[in-house]
């Protein structure tokens, strides 16, 4: 489902087959009250210099579940004041981890964008590492 804020309408694919062929059928939708956005909420465990820390990432559908993100982008600002881990590893339907180690004190900021049942997402989380 793709939402067009021009018209206000939601459109809806989907497949029809049967034993002579197969079709794909596009569907205008208008709800009385529109879906919630897509969001992503951020954890982080700590935030002290040359300590470890688990930033963990939940990524929520249109319709307030969990939901596993179609494309992922993830970045950080400083990469000389993180030890970089194996990014965003998936602990869980819609719920990610990236495990690291901060190094030097500073202002530091992760960038984390997605793909949500094709609602795009982003967020920013800004710490200061003391």
């Amino acid at each position: 489902m793709i939402h067009s804020p021009l018209d206000g309408m939601y459109w809806i694919t989907y497949a029809s087959k049967n034993a002579a062929s197969q079709n794909i059928y596009v569907k205008p939708l208008k709800l009385s009250t529109p879906l919630k956005n897509c969001a992503i909420v951020t954890t982080l465990s700590g935030s002290k210099a040359n300590r470890p820390f688990i930033l963990t990432v939940k990524f929520y559908n249109n319709y307030g579940e969990l939901s596993d993100p179609i494309d992922i982008s993830f970045g950080v600002s400083d990469t000389d004041a993180v030890r970089q881990g194996d990014g965003l590893q998936r602990v869980s339907v819609g719920m990610f981890q990236f495990k690291s180690a901060f190094g030097a004190p500073g202002e530091k900021t992760f960038r984390v964008q997605a793909n949500i049942d094709g609602c795009i997402a982003a967020r920013d989380v800004k710490t200061k590492v003391a």
